[in-house]
């Protein structure tokens, strides 16, 4: 999905300013979660709700979301000098 694209890249962007800031542990987190929101989205979208291949898209959209909000919040953090 197109809204997905500019989520994605924000936490790619996040993910390369914790990772230069010697953090990597909050991207593999913030992953982590996503991949598990999108897999739980998933199954509810698609096999249970029946949206299909939308409801797939839609899922992978709300754990992009997710993924830039952990990461991008971390690196506010980091921005104003306090631990994550």
């Amino acid at each position: 999905m197109l809204l997905g694209a500019p989520l994605a890249l924000l936490a790619r962007v996040g993910t390369a300013t914790c990772i230069a800031a010697k953090d990597p542990l909050t991207p593999l987190l913030a992953v982590g979660a996503s991949g598990v929101l999108n897999l739980v989205l998933d199954v509810v979208l698609v096999s249970v709700l029946g949206r299909g291949i939308g409801g797939a898209a839609w899922a992978t959209v709300a754990s992009e979301a997710a993924c830039a909000a952990i990461v991008m919040r971390a690196v506010r953090a980091k921005l104003r000098g306090r631990p994550a």
